[in-house]
């Protein structure tokens, strides 16, 4: 301390600012030393500490700088409310953000975690709870499966979501009709959905499930389902409602299409 002054550094650890960021500050005359000594070295008073403060706080939520300093440069009650107001709302749009990224992790690290927990190629029966889901247009009666036909499709889907306000970064799924899974060598899927935490327009109902993990090169194979639609016939079993394909473990979490696992899953009557 030089008197009722801190040097730069002092002022730095205080304030959490680094001494190049506040030199930039002072350069542009956003925040100003109090005084400046021999060999204009920079000294700062403690009443500057709270508005040190108020400038990272804001530029923490991605206040512009020109928008920080026009408000320091006409300072009012008045001023303060309605700046503080629309800066509240900018504050919630950021945490609503957050939240659907954190909603998104927890959603991909549960899928991945269920899917190491499972043996692949044995179906197993799972209670399931009613899940929202953001359901896309029809695209196809699901008789005919090309990877052109497949790719258009998921292009519209992704579309047709983002056109409607949903995070298309949250997992894909799709959904093959009934009467297409024992007569189609390669049935395709008519339409497709997401698996959001907001803004859904349709449920996975609640109730048992018949569930299956098959590695993506099987899926390019007539005996995709085989397993399935003979465990159900074995266990004198009916679907209740079309089928539903998820992609728990993608190329973004095993770096090769060859790993990826595709999990089937299709409601039965209990």
């Amino acid at each position: 301390m030089q008197d009722s002054f801190m040097s730069i550094k002092e002022f730095s650890r205080l304030t959490g600012i680094s001494k190049e960021l506040l030199r930039f500050y002072d350069k542009i005359r956003l925040l100003s030393p109090e005084y400046r000594g021999k060999n204009s070295y920079r000294y700062y008073g403690f009443r500057q500490i709270e508005l040190a403060n108020l400038i990272s706080g804001l530029r923490s939520i991605d206040v512009g700088l020109e928008d920080i300093r026009n408000y320091l440069g006409e300072r009012s009650p008045e001023r303060m409310i309605k700046f503080f107001q629309e800066k509240d709302a900018n504050i919630d749009q950021e945490i609503k953000r957050l939240q659907s990224i954190q909603a998104l992790m927890r959603l991909r690290r549960s899928m991945t975690e269920e899917a190491l927990s499972c043996e692949e190629d044995r179906v197993m029966l799972v209670e399931r709870e009613r899940e929202p889901i953001f359901l896309c247009p029809i695209l196809t009666d699901g008789t005919i499966y090309t990877e052109g036909i497949y790719g258009d499709n998921m292009i519209s889907a992704f579309t047709y979501a983002k056109n409607h306000g949903i995070n298309i970064n949250f997992p894909v799924g799709t959904v093959v009709p009934r009467r297409c899974l024992a007569s189609s060598p390669w049935p395709n899927p008519s339409r497709c959905y997401f698996k959001v935490s907001e803004n859904n327009n349709a449920w996975k109902s609640v109730g048992t499930y018949a569930v299956l993990y098959r590695r993506y090169p099987e899926a390019m194979s007539e005996t995709f389902y085989r397993p399935l639609l003979a465990f159900l016939e074995e266990q004198g079993l009916q679907m209740d409602g079309d089928a539903y394909e998820e992609y728990p473990l993608d190329e973004l979490t095993t770096g090769s299409r060859e790993q990826c696992l595709i999990k089937i899953e299709v409601k039965i009557n209990s």
